[in-house]
């Protein structure tokens, strides 16, 4: 078995981001996990939000996802995204583990090549993920009067 950890920045505030990831993967059930030389492997994508027991400070969602290949010789994938604040953005990090398939051949080449061939592609993942939640905060702050807006506005009258 072989563990992998990547982490990205997203500019986008702690407390909309998980809702972002977990709308990225409503949307994209077969994924397409790019590896080295743009090729890639469709796979089917299962996702949970759940709590996120791993920081004892404060509670968090997190989104547990899993996957497996429609390749032959491509890993199943179980792992969790958390998201920690990182001043005003959200630090994203997906921990996971895979089986190298093939046996002893796979675990050969996982040793030699495979493990940075995936954490590659799950380092891609993840980006596209931050992409999408910052392009859905982008869309959220197009859309939302400034400050300057909200003090030119007459108060509301009294119902």
């Amino acid at each position: 078995m072989t563990r992998i950890t990547r982490t990205t920045l997203v500019k986008a505030p702690l407390s909309s981001v998980m809702e972002y990831v977990g709308d990225f993967f409503r949307q994209e059930s077969v994924l397409r996990v790019e590896t080295v030389a743009r090729v890639s492997a469709p796979v089917i994508v299962a996702y949970e939000l759940i709590d996120d027991a791993t920081d004892v400070v404060r509670r968090h969602d997190a989104c547990a996802i899993r996957w497996r290949p429609n390749r032959r010789f491509f890993p199943g994938f179980r792992g969790v995204i958390t998201a920690r604040p990182h001043f005003a953005r959200a630090c994203l990090s997906l921990e996971g583990e895979y089986v190298p398939p093939g046996g002893m051949a796979g675990a050969i080449f996982d040793a030699l090549v495979g493990r940075w061939i995936a954490r590659d592609s799950l380092g891609r993942l993840l980006r596209e993920v931050a992409d999408y939640a910052e392009s859905r905060y982008r869309q959220f702050e197009s859309g939302s009067p400034t400050i300057e807006q909200l003090n030119t506005r007459p108060p509301a009258p009294p119902r």
